[in-house]
């Protein structure tokens, strides 16, 4: 529980920095975000950023995934992406989560794209971060 607990506050502490991220020069914003995200313990990842206000967090490797299917119950996997949806719809709404496919469903990755909503971008406008 103690890791489930910790990954979530380092989550939830995401939306404030995730949208300091404007003002982060692109060579850094990496260096930035690994230690909210280290503490993810489910998962081999990569980071990547396309402009401002975009993050692609790839998962190579997913350990939920792997664990139903050593347990021989493969069904329970998607679960746990829908707890991601979940979550970010619920405890973290002014981040945007896309997801076209996921390695529980099949697919090869789980290519999350994080982005703010419309309305932390209208807050950053109005901060005039640049």
């Amino acid at each position: 529980m103690t890791i489930c607990s910790k990954g979530i506050d380092n989550a939830r502490s995401i939306s404030g920095p995730f949208s300091y991220l404007s003002s982060i020069p692109e060579d850094q914003r990496e260096a930035y975000l690994r230690p909210l995200l280290d503490p993810v313990p489910n998962a081999i990842y990569t980071l990547d950023f396309d402009e401002n206000y975009r993050v692609y967090f790839t998962v190579q490797a997913c350990r939920f995934a792997q664990l139903c299917t050593q347990l021989e119950v493969p069904e329970l996997a998607p679960l746990f992406c829908e707890v991601d949806d979940y979550f970010f719809r619920h405890d973290l709404p002014q981040v945007e989560l896309e997801r076209n496919t996921t390695i529980a469903h099949g697919g090869q990755q789980c290519p999350f794209v994080l982005s703010l909503s419309d309305e932390s971008k209208a807050s950053l406008d109005v901060l005039d971060l640049d």
